[in-house]
């Protein structure tokens, strides 16, 4: 390593002294030290040195680039590269390679809670050993829906769409996983704009029968309130979790209510921006006009959900901190 180190201050003075040949030469020789040595964030780091260097040094440029990534595919787990056959199948070599590199290996211990129904979750495992199990609760009632084995995915449900977690995932015996933060998917999407469509995919078709559907199987509503229309203005104020004001109001317009929740919709043109609205504490203001006299609620809550639709427009959804009463609905004009 101090050689190498040495090496590149070498190739530095080549550079100052203008000597574009030497310098080329050095940077390609340290490139390929480094991807052999596993060390791929710094050979790309010297290869993006090199086209600065001499963009027209094709010869060296490419084949570094293909000794990279002929590097980051055989340091592939041999196993965990079966697993997931069907998966990397579906990428390209550049993709499988970039995936597998941002994957983080956890050390998990029986009956560990990694996602909890009605926290966020930034996280999508994938696991190659053991099993884990997905509960729901509801009512101080916890129901088993559903056992996941090796080559199966979980977080999916709160990981590409903007939601609370809907239910609980902990750890049986011996489990192996790895994961991929949200913040390594969204560089692996910027350099193969096409990456997160084919995870999520695969995810979705792996997963077979989706999430709501094996909860309705088992007969868990969890949809405890009838909900009605509600064609008012819903002003929000984001809260701090002391309740203090953490932005200035936003507005959107009713979609449907309950006693328990509300949706909304809003436009936003950043995606990230909607994501931070989830799991916050919010005060709204439900607004409109019931036999042409004007309604006002106010109403704390915490937003479960956000819905990404055409036109930069997102349905926003709410659970309230205390449940409507009938006089709450019937004032808005809904049925009790």
């Amino acid at each position: 390593m101090e050689d190498l180190q040495k090496q590149e201050l070498i190739i530095k003075e080549y550079i100052v002294q203008g000597n574009t040949d030497a310098a080329v030469k050095g940077l390609y020789d340290l490139i390929v030290c480094y991807a052999k040595a596993k060390n791929f964030n710094k050979a790309e780091e010297l290869r993006d040195r090199l086209m600065d260097v001499n963009s027209m040094a094709l010869t060296e440029i490419v084949q570094s680039a293909e000794i990279i990534e002929a590097e980051k595919t055989a340091s592939i787990d041999k196993k965990h590269q079966q697993i997931w056959k069907d998966l990397y199948e579906q990428l390209s070599k550049e993709e499988g390679n970039a995936l597998y590199q941002s994957l983080e290996k956890i050390d998990l211990d029986p009956d560990q809670t990694i996602l909890s129904q009605g926290k966020t979750n930034d996280k999508l495992f994938f696991i190659d050993a053991g099993n884990l199990k997905i509960t729901f609760i509801q009512d101080n009632r916890i129901t088993f829906v559903k056992e996941l084995g090796p080559g199966e995915t979980a977080g999916q449900d709160t990981f590409f769409p903007i939601s609370l977690c809907t239910t609980s995932v902990t750890t049986g015996g011996g489990v192996q996983t790895m994961c991929l933060p949200r913040e390594k998917i969204d560089i692996i999407s910027t350099n193969f704009p096409g990456f997160t469509d084919k995870l999520e995919s695969f995810c979705r078709k792996k997963e077979g029968t989706a999430l709501e559907e094996i909860l309705k199987d088992k007969e868990v509503e969890r949809r405890q309130h009838n909900r009605s229309k509600f064609p008012g203005k819903v002003t929000t104020q984001l809260l701090s979790n002391e309740g203090k004001a953490l932005s200035s109001p936003f507005a959107g317009f009713g979609d449907d209510i309950s006693k328990g929740g509300l949706s909304f919709s809003i436009k936003c043109s950043n995606k990230s921006t909607a994501r931070m609205l989830l799991g916050r504490p919010a005060q709204i203001t439900l607004e409109l006009k019931v036999q042409g006299a004007p309604i006002s609620q106010k109403h704390i809550c915490q937003i479960v959900c956000v819905q990404q639709h055409i036109f930069n427009e997102y349905s926003v959804h709410v659970r309230f901190g205390k449940a409507l009463t009938d006089k709450h609905l019937v004032d808005m004009g809904a049925p009790a």
